[in-house]
């Protein structure tokens, strides 16, 4: 499945990525966005399994941009994963859903208030993603 950015700031040729290789180089301003959950996938990187989350903002001089947000698969109700889907689904996640992620078909559609921040990979090229995220 691809993602695409929208955003005119995304350097990537075509605009694509494919699900679980890096997000489109898109730089925005870091803040707060108002976004809207397209999808929840999982992958398999240098880092083992992770939990994928692409956000879609949905207002202001980014709209349309795809962001995306990661983090590693953790039983633990105290971990960075529990958080996450403690925020997202609005209610502390089940064994299962920590375990195995989510159903997708539960949170697209989610509006949500993104905080978006901006790193730089080994080589230098910046990007923006979601460092957290709380339900709208």
């Amino acid at each position: 499945m691809l993602v695409r950015g929208y955003a005119p700031a995304c350097t990537k040729p075509n605009g694509f990525v494919q699900k679980g290789y890096p997000p489109p180089r898109c730089v925005l301003n870091d803040g707060e966005y108002l976004a809207e959950i397209e999808d929840v996938f999982t992958f398999t990187n240098s880092h083992g399994d992770r939990l994928g989350v692409s956000y879609k903002l949905i207002a202001g001089p980014f709209a349309g941009a795809v962001l995306l947000q990661s983090t590693t698969f953790n039983a633990a109700h105290g971990g960075r994963m529990a958080s996450l889907l403690r925020e997202l689904l609005a209610r502390e996640p089940t064994a299962d859903e920590l375990e195995r992620g989510p159903a997708p078909e539960r949170l697209r559609g989610v509006r949500c208030q993104v905080l978006a921040a901006t790193k730089a990979t080994r080589s230098g090229t910046r990007y923006t993603y979601v460092e957290a995220a709380t339900r709208a």
